[in-house]
């Protein structure tokens, strides 16, 4: 049994979608299926984070053939239990034949085989340790495992004038020779960029500064000869909601007539969902807020949100513990005033505006209804 195929069995017997697993670790789906599909691995963290889920040791998860009792087979996806049945009880027939001949290299064979699976599974451990804090995104396996045994992207840098995003993509291919040259692309709905891939050790690397877009995809281009073979790699517009904040703003409070005019009285809720995370190279978070009251066309009143600021002194230091709660705060911004209003004929809103420190900026209005 693969770690993948472990991962699957044990997540069925604790009657969990990939949806509820991913939830409750805070991932994507795709990243539990790309798991469970074993064409990428859990990191140490997540690796921890399943032994918890699950009730079972680390070891269990990293060892395919250690405690394997844990894991009921009857949670094997369906259309592998057929299979596996009559391959296992062919399998045991000729062991039955034959084991009393060979029983002992039989023995020493699976010994050996065991270890070099424990060595292959240590080493791979090794090396998820060694890449350290960087976003690394796999693709989807039904695209590359049939030309591409691995792929790397990883976010280097932001510019905020252009609004652009340089990564580096690293690709191993299942099959190339020595006068293999090829291409990385990312194109989107409007532009599409190209680089060409310097090849070490097997791995075909490049840069590229992409604009960010609703729709991207990452491509790779082999040049064998004549012959060119394109391989989609993967779906990267999930890349665009990465540098940009989400948000609204409501006006909660009482409203009433007075000798002046409208009397405002409560607060401004303006809720944000940004990504702010330790893990990352580059962080996405507000630095200034305010917001207007705004009557007739004319700005009555401005406000500056406070707590932003402590936002932006947190993403300076960036040495905090728990930043990933700072997405979905939500900044409260008083008003108590009584403004010119003609009723029948006025009409007013709040208009928050937000800076981040990309250089983003956004609006969100909250109209004023009596």
């Amino acid at each position: 049994m693969t770690r993948g195929q472990k991962i699957t069995a044990l997540r069925r017997k604790a009657h969990l979608s990939q949806e509820d697993l991913a939830e409750q670790m805070g991932i994507s789906r795709q990243a539990v299926s790309k798991w469970e599909a074993d064409s990428s691995a859990p990191s140490i963290e997540n690796l921890k984070e399943l032994s918890r889920i699950f009730d079972v040791s680390v070891d269990v998860l990293l060892e395919p053939d250690k405690e394997s009792a844990e894991v009921d087979e009857s949670d094997i996806p369906p259309n592998d239990t057929g299979n596996k049945a009559k391959s296992t009880q062919a399998h045991k027939k000729w062991i039955l034949a034959a084991g009393a001949a060979v029983l002992p290299i039989g023995l020493i064979a699976m010994l050996i085989w065991q270890q070099v699976q424990i060595l292959e599974l240590q080493a791979a451990v090794t090396e998820l340790r060694s890449r350290g804090a960087q976003t690394i995104y796999m693709p989807s396996p039904a695209e590359t495992t049939k030309e591409v045994t691995d792929y790397q992207l990883e976010e280097v840098a932001y510019n905020r004038e252009s609004k652009t995003l340089t990564i580096k993509v690293s690709v191993v291919p299942l099959n190339f020779t020595a006068d293999t040259t090829a291409q990385i692309s990312v194109k989107g709905s409007t532009n599409t960029v190209t680089a060409d891939a310097q090849q070490l050790d097997g791995a075909f690397t490049a840069e590229l500064e992409v604009p960010l877009e609703p729709s991207m995809k990452l491509y790779f281009f082999m040049q064998q000869g004549t012959q060119t073979q394109p391989i989609l790699l993967d779906n990267l517009s999930y890349l665009l909601s990465s540098y940009q904040m989400t948000g609204n703003s409501d006006f909660i409070g009482q409203l009433s007539r007075t000798s002046s005019g409208l009397s405002i009285s409560g607060e401004v809720q303006t809720a944000l969902q940004f990504i702010y995370s330790d893990s990352r190279k580059i962080n996405l978070y507000p630095i200034k807020g305010t917001v207007n009251l705004i009557v007739d066309g004319k700005t009555i009143k401005t406000e500056p949100i406070v707590g932003i600021d402590d936002i932006l002194d947190l993403g300076e230091n960036n040495g905090m513990t728990a930043t990933d709660a700072l997405s979905g705060t939500t900044f409260y911004t008083q008003f108590s005033e009584v403004v010119p209003w003609q009723y029948g004929q006025s009409s007013g809103y709040f208009l928050t505006q937000i800076e981040d420190n990309l250089g983003g900026t956004y609006e969100y209005q909250s109209e004023i209804r009596f």
